[in-house]
């Protein structure tokens, strides 16, 4: 099984988010993280939690992590468009900076836009967002 499918075989949220982010640090890294490192390395730009922005390949690998996503999602739609759950800090499993995030919590970008929930962008064909994907993950689906 590679990769992509174990992400997509996970049962809700929690798990899933598990496997996309993976742990902490190098060594344990997730999806997520992998694709950062695999192309910065470590000391690179990709690697660098505040520069990684300026790297072009940043928004290819978060789309591409969007495409996860809601091919994860299109698996149990549903379900999938109200399960939401984890800490509000990054990998702040215990809560002890905070608690988890719903889906009323508010998504904020400042003056670009007015404040959304998280509901809000559950489904990307629908409300504030209006796109969707040709290809999925998953063969045959769509």
């Amino acid at each position: 099984m590679n990769t992509t499918q174990v992400t997509l075989s996970q049962p809700d949220f929690g798990w899933f988010d598990r496997v996309v982010e993976g742990g902490p640090s190098f060594d344990a890294s997730g999806v997520h993280g992998g694709g950062h490192y695999g192309v910065g390395g470590t000391y690179g730009q990709m690697g660098d939690l505040y520069a990684s922005p300026s790297d072009p390949i940043f928004y290819m690998h978060h789309a591409n992590l969007d495409r996860v996503w809601w091919s994860w999602q299109a698996l149990d739609l549903e379900k999938r468009l109200t399960d939401i759950s984890g800490p509000i800090y990054l990998m702040d499993y215990s809560n002890e900076q905070g608690g988890n995030v719903t889906l009323d919590f508010p998504l904020t970008v400042g003056v670009n836009a007015e404040n959304i929930t998280v509901a809000d962008t559950m489904n990307i064909k629908g409300g504030v967002l209006c796109y969707d994907y040709d290809k999925l993950y998953i063969p045959g689906l769509y």
